[in-house]
């Protein structure tokens, strides 16, 4: 599974980096990717990878 973080401040992946920290990998077996959203070409080409 993976959660695409597209909000400016990337605050879900922050969170992701402390909970690997905490729990490990093993726990919380997701990745996050951090993806700014400001051109539609963009987008479309992260969904197109999905």
């Amino acid at each position: 599974m993976v959660v695409i973080d597209c909000d400016f401040q990337h605050s879900i992946l922050k969170c992701r980096k402390s909970d690997l920290k905490r729990y490990g990998e093993e726990q919380i077996p997701y990745e996050v990717w951090s993806h700014e959203p400001n051109k539609s070409e963009d987008m479309i080409s992260l969904i197109e990878k999905l």
